[in-house]
């Protein structure tokens, strides 16, 4: 009996597993631990993207990356910008938040960046603070005293 091309990948095709038919591919495992300004970022798959947002809205993305590794923070006028969100593209995840942005990870709360700590901070000359020299004999006691 001749078969036809069609006929016999058909064939084939009927011949595999329905799972090995129907496999879908496993996402990448991907964490992300942050600082207050980076996140170091670690992924099963290659990373293709990673988009840092920052606590004032503005965003900044990396792209071409190598690896399953890396550890990103803004630069230029976002240098030194608390992180508030990092997306991270890898394997065929995607967020829908952006185009071309990956799998979304929350830095959370715990950065102080010191801006609600009162100015001048106590013990600042301003405030009629002085600073005097520790005792002579090594003791402790030393360093402000208020008029």
């Amino acid at each position: 009996m001749r078969r036809t091309i069609p006929t016999l990948l058909l064939s084939l095709l009927l011949a595999l597993p329905a799972s090995a038919a129907l496999a879908k591919p496993r996402p990448a495992v991907i964490t992300a631990t942050f600082t207050c300004q980076s996140v170091e970022v670690e992924s099963s798959k290659d990373l293709s993207n990673v988009v840092l947002v920052f606590e004032d809205g503005s965003w900044q993305k990396f792209d071409g990356l190598d690896g399953h590794t890396g550890v990103f923070a803004g630069t230029g006028e976002h240098a030194g910008a608390t992180i508030a969100t990092a997306y991270v593209k890898s394997g065929n995840n995607h967020s829908g938040d952006g185009p071309g942005w990956g799998e979304r990870h929350d830095a959370g709360t715990g950065c102080d960046d010191g801006d609600d700590l009162p100015f001048p901070f106590p013990g600042e000359p301003d405030d009629g603070a002085e600073e005097t020299p520790p005792p002579a004999d090594g003791g402790t006691g030393g360093g402000i005293s208020f008029s």
